[in-house]
């Protein structure tokens, strides 16, 4: 009877033993993290001789968690300026992600001077020394594409003030010409069909009154498409 007691007793022993300690193999077994990285900008939209704060948002796709590490010889590069390039020299130091977590992080706040692409360049390592294999995420598709081990690289798009200026300029014109040219259909409605008291304009008065009113929505919706697309 007491062999019995015994037994039990040290089954339940060895069972919590194994349950404590076999996350930590599990832990050991993990080959390499996956971690799915996205540059944010403050403002979102960029323009160049303005300073915006940036950062990174940091994603571990891997079902164990991601015990730390550190993103470092973080740059950026202008596709078509090569003297404009820019090494950040900034380090991050990353904390404990769980499975499917997600934290940011900011490296700085900085001013660029030409309006162009700039690519965004780190390296990335685990405390643990294991490989990590990034993830860049896409925005306009809302996915994940695969990008290298242990590195990463992202588009930031720097816009030209100048050019925005103008494009709001012809925004605004584009708005007074849908305004003159409705204003131009409505004269040309009473003027020749609504006062024209001939048999010929009271037959097909209405006819031409809703030609006219057709081809004014017509304009009216193609130059809203012209202005905000």
């Amino acid at each position: 009877m007491n062999n019995s007691r015994y037994a039990c007793k040290a089954f339940v022993y060895i069972s919590i033993f194994f349950i404590c300690i076999l996350p930590c193999f599990a832990q050991d077994n993990v080959k390499e993290y996956r971690l799915s990285l996205q540059v944010v900008t403050s403002p979102q939209k960029v323009f160049s001789l303005n300073p915006f704060t940036y950062g990174l948002k940091v994603t571990n796709l891997s079902d164990q968690a991601f015990e730390g590490g550190q993103i470092y010889d973080i740059s950026l590069t202008s596709m078509r300026y090569p003297y404009a390039n820019t090494a950040v020299g900034a380090m991050l130091n990353l904390g404990r992600l769980n499975a499917r977590e997600t934290q940011y992080y900011t490296i700085g706040k900085i001013i660029l001077y030409f309006p162009d692409g700039y690519w965004l360049r780190c390296k990335i390592k685990s405390d643990t020394g294991k490989n990590i294999a990034t993830y860049q995420y896409n925005p306009m598709f809302n996915d994940l594409a695969p990008e290298n081990n242990n590195s990463w690289m992202n588009l930031i798009v720097v816009h030209d003030p100048l050019l925005e200026a103008q494009n709001k300029m012809n925004k605004y014109l584009l708005l007074v010409s849908i305004l003159m040219l409705f204003s131009l259909i409505t004269s040309i409605y009473n003027t020749f069909v609504k006062h024209n008291n001939s048999k010929y304009y009271k037959k097909y008065r209405n006819i031409i009154g809703w030609a006219l009113a057709t081809l004014s929505l017509l304009l009216f919706g193609g130059l809203l498409a012209a202005m905000f697309l």
